[in-house]
């Protein structure tokens, strides 16, 4: 396969990943004109000299005003200049993204090709984001939802292990349309839940970092709960010679009370969750938990919520780990701001 040469000409393929490139963004509270702005500008970091480069005319400027100086933490500058650029600009990693397997080379640094390797690391860290087992090939996701994702991923990774392991509830959405204050004393009046879009990145997300904190965790006995030295992943997905532990990816540190089961409610009402299906689809398929489910009921007369259990009972069934049905008065609840001790 042919390299990737960086270079400055504009009409180069590839000269969105050019350092000098015309592609402003936004990092540490100040607009960036370039890549190259950004990093000659850390140089005199809290002197008035880094406004002045910052408003430079040309990266090129910029560069010639600090060419004799060196920045300590270059690694951090930079790459945080970098993902910013793609943050703002999804294009910028697709183009990334399709150089798939080939060398990346800037011309202007032969030698020791720091560009190239940055892009090169950077272009591994979103190859290595798992897609959902449903989604097939890494390509049928789009360059926006990899952003959304690698943004979910850093700061999971800032979490710690026990935060996966003994993990109950996730909600895909907060508040609660019932509003009748009884199965959950602190619901809100106001409903806030991911779409669809959302959900999936969520999960993405949540299966590149439980598989990573399951490598780390460690048995009763001491074992590995998820053996590191396995097949584990290919293309993006699980390996086809991977098998998900017996208790998930989540909640399995929660051995005295159902370990390997989410709670997708706690002021929720999930049953009414519109894309409910998908959520156990995913739990199941890329999480290997159950669920369990929580409601006063719905009305059957909304075939959309019909349609949706339906459709449940008929293909994950297997997947939920019981439903808790509350029957209540929560009409009267709703109407007269009721509590649970009004019926004690």
């Amino acid at each position: 396969m042919k390299n990737i040469i960086l270079n400055n000409h504009l009409s180069d393929e590839y000269n969105a990943l050019s350092n000098n490139s015309n592609h402003p963004f936004t990092l540490g509270g100040y607009e960036w004109p370039t890549v190259t702005h950004y990093i000659e500008a850390q140089k005199f970091a809290g002197t008035a000299r880094f406004e002045e480069i910052r408003l430079m005319v040309t990266p090129e400027e910029a560069e010639k005003a600090s060419e004799n100086l060196e920045l300590t933490n270059e690694n951090t500058v930079t790459r945080a200049a970098l993902i910013a650029k793609l943050y703002t600009y999804p294009e910028i990693l697709a183009l990334l993204l399709d150089t798939n397997g080939r060398a990346i080379q800037d011309a202007a640094d032969p030698i020791w090709n720091k560009l190239g390797f940055y892009w090169t690391m950077i272009r591994n860290e979103f190859q290595n984001i798992l897609i959902l087992e449903s989604e097939k090939e890494p390509s049928n996701v789009a360059a926006v939802d990899y952003i959304e994702r690698h943004k979910v991923i850093e700061e999971l990774r800032g979490l710690p292990a026990d935060a996966f392991s003994k993990l109950r509830h996730l909600q895909p959405e907060v508040g609660c349309f019932n509003r009748c204050s009884f199965c959950s004393q602190s619901a809100g009046t106001r409903i806030w839940s991911l779409n669809l879009n959302g959900l999936q990145n969520i999960f993405s997300a949540l299966k590149t970092v439980a598989m990573e904190k399951a490598q780390q965790f460690r048995t009763q006995e001491g074992d590995y709960y998820l053996d590191p030295t396995g097949p584990l992943t290919l293309n993006q997905r699980f390996h086809p010679y991977f098998e998900i532990p017996k208790h998930g990816l989540l909640g399995y540190g929660r051995l005295s009370h159902r370990p390997g089961v989410i709670f997708p409610y706690l002021d929720n009402d999930i049953s009414t969750y519109p894309f409910l299906k998908q959520y156990i689809q995913y739990a199941a398929e890329d999480l290997g938990v159950k669920v369990r489910l929580s409601t006063v009921g719905y009305s059957r007369h909304n075939t959309q919520l019909q349609n949706m259990h339906d459709q449940i009972n008929e293909h994950h069934l297997n997947h939920v780990a019981g439903v808790r049905l509350s029957i209540t008065p929560y009409t009267y609840g709703w109407k007269n701001k009721a509590t649970r001790d009004s019926f004690k």
